[in-house]
């Protein structure tokens, strides 16, 4: 909120130099929210992902080259079903994640509509309601069953696409 909201650290560097930051904290479209989400997420993402592409034997890869691969086609026929398991492990966890995120929706959200998390928190410590906050607890952790049973599906899709073995 420092950084980043009007009159924060980076709008005073650049209100000199004629340039405006949009609005990223309490904003509508809730970009902040979306924004540093994303910051949070992508070095969890990038060292599962990148494990995952790291144990692919570089023999393999070695052998489509020699087969007259190149490496865009090596990388969409052999690294990418190889590392499937990894990227979907990975944006599963995060999505899983953000559904419940409740620091940085509270801090950076918008006044309206609220996440469930934020709604949740709300309504127990500040309207003493703990019957709706137990229940919004429910429909976020059926949210997560959802989430995981559409994953499944969709490896399964891929699974059947790349005829190969993906988890």
């Amino acid at each position: 909120m420092i950084l980043f909201d009007r009159g924060g650290e980076l709008s005073r560097i650049m209100t000199p130099l004629g340039l405006r930051l949009p609005k990223l904290v309490r904003d509508d479209w809730a970009l902040g929210v979306i924004i540093a989400i994303a910051w949070k997420s992508i070095p969890f993402m990038t060292l599962i992902i990148g494990g995952s592409i790291a144990a692919i034997p570089d023999d393999l890869k070695a052998a489509a080259r020699t087969l007259g691969a190149g490496r865009f086609a090596t990388f969409l026929r052999i690294e990418l079903p190889l590392a499937l398991p990894g990227i979907t492990a990975a944006t599963l966890l995060v999505l899983v994640g953000s559904t419940g995120a409740f620091a940085v929706p509270y801090l950076l959200g918008p006044i309206y509509p609220k996440p469930l998390s934020v709604w949740m928190y709300e309504r127990a410590f500040h309207d003493n309601d703990w019957g709706l906050a137990s229940a919004m607890g429910i429909i976020l952790s059926a949210a997560s069953c959802v989430i995981l049973v559409l994953y499944y599906g969709a490896t399964a899709r891929m699974r059947d696409a790349f005829g190969g073995e993906v988890r």
